[in-house]
């Protein structure tokens, strides 16, 4: 029904936008008749990325003078892009580090120090014991990372401080009152299992905006995790393109898959797999395994 009408415009007018394509986990109902224009969404628990803002109307027109889309002329393709899965929390982190001096350096004792500074206030995470060369005596470098969760859905046009970030900061008030502090009950506690704090060494990191699963990013505009595009993958907390010779056909992934010969696609080659590709050697080969999603 959609195409006999698109025919039917495309035959009455000089001017008309090309028919627009349902987006990856999404769909379009457009309306041929003057003024033109199609309203695009996404599958619940999907959105399209804050990167292209001008879908988040939900609303495609057309300018009749030209036969382009609006969204065509800013991106300069008539195709929507994909609509990426999210997840419906993001994480405030932030790490803390300190160091003390210790009674030895061995495993037995380190795994009854950590359960020991468990009970007392927060999981240390990370920790390395040495013998501080200056002093003649065993420290330990730790390192606590705390993390707290909310919806960035939540928060939607206003300044208002997210919760978790505010739960974290009270946690690290009262930390570093109790390192600071000269005769504090912690200290106090820790010097009874050998642990003397040193309070000059605190540090604490920025706040940072994390994901809690592989293949997702923080959008910088929207706050929130979402999958990495198709033709990306995320590393470090950001979704970076493949690189020459590498290709991804599906969103909200962590690695790149090396391109198969040139031969075995039925389909468009990504932009990565033409052109001068590395040379495709027996250990490259043995890495792909072509498939249905290839065809």
């Amino acid at each position: 029904m959609i195409n006999l009408m698109v025919n039917k415009i495309i035959i009455g007018m000089d001017n008309v936008c090309k028919p627009v394509e349902p987006p990856h986990k999404g769909s379009v109902n457009c309306s041929y008749e003057p003024p033109v224009y199609c309203n695009i969404s996404c599958d619940d628990g999907y959105e399209f990325s804050s990167e292209h803002h001008l879908l988040s109307s939900g609303k495609l027109e057309c300018d009749a003078t030209d036969g382009l889309w609006i969204y065509e002329k800013l991106y300069g393709t008539h195709l929507l892009p994909e609509c990426l899965g999210r997840l419906q929390n993001t994480f405030v982190e932030v790490e803390v580090t300190f160091s003390a001096y210790v009674e030895r350096c061995d495993e037995i004792y380190e795994s009854e120090l950590e359960s020991s500074v468990l009970d007392l206030l927060v999981a240390m995470n990370q920790q390395i014991c040495f013998m501080d060369s200056s002093s003649k005596r065993y420290k330990i470098n730790n390192t606590w990372i705390l993390k707290a969760s909310y919806d960035p859905s939540d928060y939607v046009n206003s300044d208002e401080v997210p919760d978790a970030e505010t739960n974290i900061e009270t946690i690290l008030d009262v930390t570093l009152k109790e390192i600071k502090s000269k005769n504090s009950k912690f200290k106090e506690d820790l010097l009874q299992i050998g642990v003397e704090l040193l309070p000059d060494t605190y540090l604490q990191s920025h706040f940072f905006l994390v994901c809690e699963k592989d293949g997702y990013a923080v959008d910088p505009i929207t706050n929130k995790c979402v999958e990495c595009p198709s033709g990306t993958m995320e590393k470090n907390g950001a979704c970076v393109p493949c690189p020459i010779g590498y290709f991804q056909l599906s969103t909200g992934q962590y690695l790149c898959e090396v391109c198969p010969e040139p031969s075995s696609w039925t389909s468009d080659i990504p932009k990565t797999c033409s052109g001068n590709l590395p040379p495709f050697s027996d250990s490259r080969k043995a890495v792909i395994e072509l498939g249905s999603r290839y065809q």
